[in-house]
């Protein structure tokens, strides 16, 4: 009988033991990912296409993609990304057939509600 006990007493300690371990983990992983709204604020101007690109910053590697063709005074994009700041490369297409590329830095926060205005943005000549 107290052989048993030893073993059950053995047994409680890794339990124990994996169940700490499991919580470590938990804490001591990577971010989790975090909802953010990105509105591009483009005004009355017209646009043909939008086309935006997520990167960490110094990193080639895109993050997030997003384009479309159906642009009116606002367009919203919901990316999923971990917490931490971006670079956002954003080209814009003109119905004269100019395009425009700029970039801007946003940080992805739990909840973040993100503006970029992008209204006084020119064609490229």
């Amino acid at each position: 009988m107290a052989a048993v006990w030893k073993h059950r007493k053995r047994l409680a300690g890794l339990v124990l033991l994996l169940v700490v371990l499991a919580i470590g983990a938990r804490f001591m992983s990577a971010p989790t990912l975090v909802h953010v709204d990105i509105h591009y604020r483009l005004g009355d101007r017209p646009v043909e296409a939008l086309d935006a690109i997520v990167r960490r910053p110094g990193d080639r590697e895109e993050v997030a993609r997003f384009s479309t063709r159906l642009v009116g005074r606002e367009v919203v994009q919901r990316p999923r990304l971990r917490p931490g700041f971006y670079e956002v490369e954003i080209t814009l297409a003109f119905p004269d057939g100019r395009r425009r590329t700029v970039s801007r830095t946003i940080e992805a926060r739990k909840g973040a509600d993100i503006t970029l205005d992008l209204a006084g943005v020119e064609a490229a000549p």
